[in-house]
């Protein structure tokens, strides 16, 4: 990437950003939350996109009762996420019969 490139690429990034934001959301409701993954990755989302997709993979594993897939994802959002969400969430599968 030559520099010249790399200064248009950071002058135009906060405008470029939202560009992929609908593919995400599509991506989301057709329940294929990797590729959403690999895309936020490939257009280098920071750190609270990627977060909020890992958070979203790991709610749709939940509600699917895949409760050990669900944890894998609830981890790559510490930082991002509040414990309490993630607690909350497992106390109460945890009260269901």
């Amino acid at each position: 990437m030559t520099s010249h490139h790399h200064l248009i690429t950071q002058f135009l990034w906060p405008f470029y950003l939202p560009l992929y934001l609908p593919q995400l959301d599509t991506l989301f409701k057709r329940s294929l939350h990797k590729l959403a993954l690999d895309l936020a990755t490939a257009q280098q989302a920071d750190a609270g996109t990627v977060a909020g997709i890992h958070q979203r993979w790991g709610d749709h594993l939940y509600g699917k009762g895949e409760y050990d897939a669900a944890m894998g994802q609830y981890l790559d959002t510490i930082g991002h996420l509040e414990p309490s969400y993630v607690i909350r969430r497992y106390i109460a599968a945890a009260s269901c019969p």
